[in-house]
């Protein structure tokens, strides 16, 4: 019959003969296959539930600014003037580019004439 493992289901120190606990011998390889299977949608879940729960790490944030913040030299500042309205409210958004791939984007307050705030992790 070859060599067949088998795992027991129920406690074998019990006094009942081969043939009655030999019905609920349930074969090694699967019990394996139901482990994986049990461990497969166990790691399934807490990923989902990580992506769920989890802040978005990745996208934009706007930190407000207690201190006047540093442009970057030979920098470039331009703001959206094709916008409808580019300074609604009293702010408007000012990106400012140094390079090929630095850029800044600040919130400025156009009555105090000061930098509200700072937008990071934005792209292109």
């Amino acid at each position: 019959m070859g060599s067949w493992w088998r795992v027991p289901v129920l406690a074998l120190n019990c006094a009942l003969s081969y043939e009655v606990w030999a019905a609920f011998l349930v074969p090694l390889h699967q019990v394996k296959l139901v482990a994986i299977i049990a461990f497969a949608i166990a790691l399934f879940a807490v990923a989902m539930l990580l992506i769920v729960v989890a802040p978005d790490s990745l996208g934009p944030r706007f930190i407000r600014s207690t201190a006047p913040p540093s442009v970057q030299t030979n920098a470039q500042i331009s703001y959206d003037f094709l916008d409808l309205r580019p300074f609604e409210g009293g702010r408007m958004w000012v990106n400012s580019f140094s390079g090929v791939s630095n850029s800044q984007v600040f919130l400025l307050d156009l009555k105090t004439r000061s930098v509200l705030g700072q937008l990071t992790m934005v792209g292109p």
